[in-house]
């Protein structure tokens, strides 16, 4: 028990002299000039913006160079051409004038690239117009596709004659087919010019109708007036006839 005693007041002793030296230690080496030279050592320097800008390497920028002003031809060249009349409000005027030099060529271009393409399309359809396509005489014999098959002369006659049957044939249904189609449009007209008059002449007897109305209203309005005007009369004239009959009574 008493070394134990021994050992806690050795090391209390020990604690106590080592929070003395501790503190002594802090105290003279925890400063701001140690703390900042500490992280100088490590390469970082506080509090100095010039000394850390210049440990980065600026290079200094070069001018483009100067090129040759080149009209542009394509799409591309002019949206190039577009950023730079944004970036050099100096050189608009001769950037406006390359702009417009490259917009009328391109107008050019594309005019004579649409006549080009009309001469070519009207080539082509009157090549196609003058083209003409052999037609199937339907000699093979489908048992023997793969073996040598030869046709006599009276064989492709018959074919020939088969052909213009049936192309007189299809020439015929086209006319039927056309013939049909021009009756239903005269019958479609037809029945349209119908509708028409009978529009016409119902509004003819409408207005007719409204007109006689308006007639007999005005008559009827009339013989109002004049049966009004007759009674009137009648009353006037019995009056008078009283006043009369009634003056010779006084009288007599």
């Amino acid at each position: 028990m008493s070394e134990y005693k021994l050992d806690l007041n050795f090391y209390a002793l020990q604690s106590m002299i080592f929070g003395g030296l501790f503190s002594a230690v802090w105290e003279k080496s925890i400063t701001s000039s140690n703390i900042i030279a500490a992280f100088a050592a490590a390469g970082l320097h506080f509090f100095e913006p010039s000394y850390m800008l210049s440990k980065f390497q600026i290079h200094p920028i070069t001018p483009p160079e100067v090129l040759q002003p080149i009209t542009p031809t394509t799409i591309e060249e002019m949206r190039v051409l577009m950023k730079q009349v944004n970036q050099h409000q100096h050189q608009i005027s001769s950037d406006l004038h390359r702009v417009i030099q490259a917009e009328e060529n391109i107008a050019l271009d594309k005019a004579v690239l649409l006549i080009e393409n009309e001469y070519l399309q009207k080539t082509l359809n009157e090549e196609g117009k003058h083209c003409k396509h052999g037609k199937a005489m339907r000699l093979l014999d489908s048992s023997h596709l793969f073996k040598a098959q030869f046709f006599s002369s009276t064989k492709a006659q018959r074919a020939h004659e088969i052909n213009a049957v049936n192309e007189a044939v299809k020439e015929s249904e086209q006319i039927c087919k056309k013939d049909v189609k021009l009756q239903h449009t005269i019958l479609k007209k037809q029945k349209k010019e119908a509708l028409t008059e009978q529009r016409i002449v119902r509004e003819a007897t409408c207005q007719i109708t409204a007109q006689l109305r308006d007639g007999d209203r005005a008559a009827r309005t009339t013989k109002q007036k004049l049966d009004i005007e007759d009674r009137a009369a009648k009353k006037v004239i019995e009056q008078q006839m009283r006043q009369e009959k009634a003056a010779a009574r006084v009288q007599a």
